[in-house]
């Protein structure tokens, strides 16, 4: 019984130790992922294979003065321009047509899109990465296609490197980090020119400076400092909707505060006699009790506030009965081209991608946020964070229902229903690492221990999906036809 109890003893701290050894270095797993996979996506991928890909090619191209006609190549639009390419995969002269000839350098003003701007745009800084690579492949060989694979070669690179310093100075939440940052969504995005990229590099910024801070449950200068730091890059230089991230801050800031100033106020030690303890026992419940009036009363308060904001504000757009009425239409309808279908597995609207891979992301996530720690004491933080998340994807669908938006793959009869088009998932990708505040929260007790199985997991599903999404990029130049 003795020796029975000696190997399970021994057992567990083997696998507690191999635990720890992949904790300690799952960034350099992602690097080395995250680096291949990326090489792979440059150089394989179709040219003009990502979202408005030419826009972001020739605005990249603008910051270092290389514009290219690419009307040449037959693009004719901003969009995804797959059209051109068909032909010469087909009769076996892509590698000449975009390799070998000599890129036609023109001036700005003959592109179909304003591509210059003010430098201090996110729509320029987010280009100024790819557009050093466009300029090393020019200088190599002057070629659009060299152009386009060494301006994703660094993107890829830099991006990837950053995200292995943010994963590596990471408290908690490196396994779900890990894993969203290898999906096909952020994979395809820092492998391309597209200003998403360093929006995304922020988001995961923020996000880990708002866990170490969690982490630390204290706000000394250097916390602060960061958050400040990084609330500005992001108030810059990040996209519009993910400007909403700093919110958390405030309530991290509220949070610390309250713990420390209030939750912990008028504590007493109790002594041996029975009467002082009966009356710390009554002093305690006393405070526990005014405590937990003051965070109903403050929640419903911010409740009502909002309540009231939400019917002043939206009665200019039909009200908020119309306008939650077509927010739910398409959230439990795919009335529009479906946004959750793109959150991880492909940047694009619409695409070919089997929704099994969608829904092997969706539980692997699950998976790696239950595997994280807990270290979360409060509740607004955790809940905060869950409410930001949700109010994001709100708020997105609201601005593209004020708009009037209407794209190809809505029918008629679906703008009739109340649909809104125009909303992809890779605007919300990122933003799903909010969730380590959430399950990380010490009162969510579910907790899985199999660490080195998920990470085996993670890898695997990353390797995979990313190679399904390469083939249907493919397969979207023979659809082209």
């Amino acid at each position: 019984m003795i020796n029975r109890n000696m190997e399970l003893d021994i057992s567990q701290l083997e696998q507690s130790h191999d635990t720890n050894a992949m904790s300690r270095n799952i960034h350099k797993i992602y690097l080395i992922v995250a680096v291949v996979l990326g090489l792979f996506s440059s150089v394989v991928n179709p040219i003009f294979n990502e979202p408005d890909s030419p826009y972001h090619f020739e605005a990249s191209a603008n910051l270092v003065g290389l514009v290219v006609d690419i009307s040449r190549y037959g693009s004719t639009s901003v969009t995804t321009s797959l059209t051109g390419q068909s032909q010469s995969y087909v009769d076996g002269t892509h590698f000449e047509k975009y390799y070998l000839n000599e890129a036609y350098i023109t001036e700005a003003k003959n592109f179909p899109r304003e591509i210059g701007g003010n430098i201090l745009d996110y729509a320029q800084l987010g280009h100024i990465i790819p557009a050093i690579g466009i300029w090393i492949g020019y200088h190599i060989y002057p070629s659009i296609g060299v152009m386009v694979v060494f301006g994703r070669l660094l993107s890829s690179l830099v991006y990837s490197l950053l995200i292995y310093f943010i994963i590596k100075r990471l408290k908690k939440g490196k396994l779900t980090f890990t894993a969203l940052m290898l999906s096909p969504v952020i994979v395809s995005q820092f492998s391309s020119f597209s200003y998403d990229a360093l929006s995304y590099v922020l988001v995961a910024a923020s996000v880990a400076v708002a866990i170490n801070v969690v982490d630390d449950n204290k706000l000394s200068p250097k916390n602060i400092l960061e958050m400040l730091i990084v609330s500005f890059l992001i108030l810059v230089a990040a996209k519009l909707n993910f400007k909403t991230i700093i919110i958390i801050y405030p309530l991290i800031v509220v949070a610390i505060w309250f713990n420390k100033h209030v939750h912990k106020k008028g504590k007493y030690s109790p002594i041996s006699s029975k009467s002082s303890t009966f009356s710390y026992d009554r002093r305690r419940k006393k405070r526990n009790h005014n405590l937990n009036l003051m965070k109903i009363g403050a929640l419903l308060a911010a409740v009502l506030a909002f309540i009231v904001a939400a019917i002043v504000i939206l009665q200019r757009y039909g009200g908020i009965f119309y306008v939650l009425r077509r927010l739910v239409v398409n959230l439990v309808s795919n009335v529009a081209p479906p946004m959750f279908t793109s959150l991880f597995v492909s940047p694009y609207r619409t695409n070919s991608i089997p929704i099994w891979v969608t829904v092997s992301w969706c539980v692997l996530l699950i998976l790696c946020l239950l595997a994280e720690e807990k270290f979360v004491k409060s509740k607004l933080i955790s809940f905060g964070a869950l409410s930001l998340l949700i109010l994001n994807i709100l708020a997105v669908y609201f601005q593209y229902m004020i708009s009037g938006y209407y794209d190809t793959g809505t029918t008629a009869a679906n703008q009739l229903v109340g649909a809104i088009s125009g909303v992809q998932g890779r605007y919300f990708t990122p933003l799903f690492l909010l969730l380590v505040l959430f399950s990380g929260s010490t009162y969510f007790k579910a907790k899985i221990k199999e660490t080195r199985v998920i990470v085996a997991l993670v890898i695997s599903l990353a390797v995979l999906s990313n190679i399904i999404l390469i083939v249907n990029n493919f397969w979207g130049v023979i659809l082209a036809l």
